[in-house]
């Protein structure tokens, strides 16, 4: 019997900052099909690739599939997963970042910090799968393509406002490793919520003490 070949899982990352670019790299390592959409870096990351350093993983060159300016540029029909992993602040419109990727059956996923964040896009987008993910790391940008990771790596992944379906597994099993445990939570927002708190305490700890940004 011939067994069938599954395709690759194609995925963009729209903010290739710490955070992005280390999963991402952990993404294409396992065979994904990764891109970033990398705006302020454009040309080191498109020439060199993102150097990203790590005493625990080891260190490595992570080469994205397409290098881009905007979501707007992507080729090859829709991604299967649209990683956003840009700070949440006032002002930065995520849903015009993401939307000319956005596809049918595009499943989104927010790797990043604040509470209520997920409303946003899921008004945006209210047919699309919404993944909420929560990064328990120590990652920092050193200079332009170069990330330092500094420890930890621990992933939390749920739909938005709950459940877990199969894709919400499916990536967790990519980002899945050694040294890296991903949980699977049918209530994300609960999570969301537990991931504050444990910035409460640690980055105050960081400011004080002149240590790690992040």
């Amino acid at each position: 019997m011939t067994q069938s070949i599954q395709p690759k899982s194609r995925i963009l990352i729209v903010g290739a900052g710490a955070i992005g670019s280390f999963y991402g790299a952990l993404l294409a390592e396992k065979g994904a099909d990764v891109s970033v959409v990398c705006r302020s870096e454009f040309e080191i990351v498109r020439e060199h690739g993102l150097a990203i350093e790590s005493s625990v993983f080891g260190d490595r060159i992570f080469r994205p599939a397409q290098v881009l300016r905007s979501a707007a540029e992507y080729q090859g029909g829709f991604p299967d997963y649209l990683i956003v992993s840009v700070k949440v602040v006032h002002g930065v419109d995520r849903s015009a970042l993401i939307r000319d990727a956005v596809g049918p059956d595009t499943a989104i996923v927010l790797i990043e910090n604040g509470v209520e964040i997920e409303a946003e896009i899921a008004a945006a987008f209210p047919a699309n799968e919404l993944i909420s993910a929560l990064a328990y790391i120590q990652v920092s940008r050193t200079g332009p393509g170069k990330i330092k990771h500094h420890a930890l790596g621990n992933l939390t992944l749920g739909n938005y406002p709950s459940g877990a379906g199969a894709r919400c597994r499916q990536l967790a099993d990519l980002l899945q490793r050694d040294g890296i445990r991903c949980t699977v939570s049918e209530q994300v927002v609960t999570a969301r919520w537990h991931k504050c708190v444990w910035n409460a305490v640690f980055n105050p700890i960081s400011v004080l003490g002149g240590a790690l940004d992040t």
